[in-house]
């Protein structure tokens, strides 16, 4: 179980990937553990250097995720999405009807 200290770290707990459920599509890998003795949720976001190696563009990436994650009602826990090469010649739509699916396949 993850420790419900505000910084919490996956650097610090490589153990969530093997604990958490997982879902995934041809744009991202998706991670999530529900807890149900939290309020809020964590996401993660990881762009690899296989994605591009300008930081310039993973950081592009990882803004977009991070505000379809934000605009999202989840549930309390930790979510952490993994992106691949293909969110590259993805829209912003594109991305978003991604992660919806791959979030979708989770809950099911």
């Amino acid at each position: 179980m993850v420790s419900q200290d505000p910084t919490w770290s996956l650097r610090r707990d490589q153990s969530f990937f093997q604990r958490a459920q997982r879902s995934g599509n041809v744009v991202f890998v998706i991670y999530s553990e529900i807890l149900l003795n939290q309020h809020h949720f964590t996401q993660s976001v990881i762009v690899p250097k296989t994605v591009s190696l300008l930081a310039v563009t993973r950081n592009r990436l990882k803004r977009q995720i991070k505000t379809l994650l934000a605009g999202l009602e989840l549930p309390a826990g930790h979510i952490v999405a993994v992106v691949k090469p293909a969110a590259l010649r993805a829209s912003y739509w594109e991305l978003q009807q991604s992660l919806l699916h791959a979030l979708r396949k989770i809950r099911a």
